[in-house]
């Protein structure tokens, strides 16, 4: 999995990539946009400047960390503050290159790097067809399960443990939907014109299947070269009519749709992170780990630490004052606030929402108050 970091640092601002570059030694990592650093091992021809100078001194303090650029401008007037770092271990069979887009007054970069492609994406599960749902039988079976069934009572328990129940009794009353079916290649451009050509060119395949003559073999091919010809006069017009609806409020997104339909190509929605949870992990410890009082200057640690008393003694006093929150919600408050509109389902048959009012007023099951505190 490639990891790409998209930069721009003001002018006016201060450059620190004294945690950025680093990742790129630790993880397959790209680093690139507009860093405004001057420096002569940066490929610049201007003074060396403040960021340039840190940005040189990290560069060369990290191992692992290799400069694309290959000393070709990057801007119009010829400034070469646009610049590319990749892991030292994508730089040898990568290609580095600009191109003179007409979109701004950089150029755009293009970077080729050798990078494996990670397996395709498991297909994505079926969905409920909610429209053929049995919600007699949806309510039957939820009852048949929770009967006699005593609730954990730890609060997560006690969610899985209904979210599972509730997945069953879907599973047996309400059917899965089908595959989507596959869009044809030709789906950008299909119009009528292009229906009445395949008719034609289908006609012409089956008369020279039944009638193998030379004859039909010679109209065969003409009607082949001839809806070749009229399809690749439509794609154009087509092409052609979708470049003039561009415009600056078109997202890089649906230009990349296109793009890819017309193509022929068709990539599969990016896969998820191969080891998701040692990702969240690391995600967390670093959040942890930057917004930890440890990291506040001395005089505010202590500081805090002579507040602290104080606040989670106000804090204590408030969690014991009375308020109106305090009653614990009631079953009448609870029936009150079911659903009471229209159904969508036949009359026989109930919405699945409404389901789970029963269970928390009944005697069997009791229900579950939060005790809501004001706290200054």
């Amino acid at each position: 999995m490639l990891t790409v970091y998209n930069i721009y640092n003001n002018s006016s601002g201060h450059l620190d990539v004294s945690e950025l570059l680093p990742l790129a030694a630790t993880e397959t990592a790209l680093i690139g946009g507009d860093f405004n650093c001057r420096h002569r091992d940066l490929h610049s021809s201007a003074p060396t400047n403040r960021d340039g100078r840190h940005l040189v001194g990290v560069l060369e303090s990290t191992s692992g960390v290799s400069l694309l650029n290959t000393g070709e401008p990057t801007h119009i007037c010829g400034g070469r503050l646009d610049l590319t770092f990749v892991s030292s271990t994508l730089k040898c069979n990568s290609k580095w290159n600009t191109h003179p887009t007409i979109s701004s007054d950089h150029f755009a970069i293009f970077c080729q790097l050798d990078v494996t492609p990670l397996p395709p994406p498991p297909p994505n599960p079926q969905r409920w067809n909610m429209r053929k749902a049995n919600w007699a039988a949806f309510r039957q079976s939820l009852e048949k399960q929770l009967e006699g069934t005593t609730p954990p009572d730890d609060l997560d328990q006690y969610e899985e443990f209904l979210t599972n129940t509730f997945h069953a009794a879907a599973d047996e009353a309400i059917p899965r939907s089908k595959t989507p079916k596959k869009q044809r290649k030709d789906h950008w451009f299909y119009d009528q014109r292009v229906r009445m050509l395949n008719n034609r060119l289908n006609a012409a395949r089956r008369l020279y299947r039944r009638h193998p003559t030379d004859t039909n073999r010679a109209l065969l091919r003409e009607v082949v070269h001839h809806t070749r010809q009229e399809k690749k006069s439509i794609q154009e017009q087509k092409w052609i009519e979708w470049c003039q609806s561009i415009d600056s409020h078109t997202s890089l997104s649906s230009m990349w749709s296109k793009l890819r339909a017309v193509s022929g190509k068709k990539f599969p929605a990016p896969p998820s992170h191969r080891n998701p949870q040692l990702e969240a992990e690391h995600l967390a410890s670093s959040f942890v780990m930057r917004s930890s009082s440890t990291q506040l200057p001395d005089p505010t640690i202590h500081a805090l630490n002579r507040l602290q008393q104080g606040r989670e003694r106000a804090i204590e006093l408030a969690c014991l004052a009375k308020a109106d929150t305090d009653p614990p919600i009631t079953s009448h408050e609870l029936i009150k606030a079911e659903k009471r509109s229209r159904d969508t389902a036949p009359r026989d048959q109930v919405n699945a929402v409404s389901l789970w009012f029963p269970w928390l007023v009944s005697a069997e099951w009791g229900y579950h108050h939060w005790a809501g505190q004001q706290a200054t």
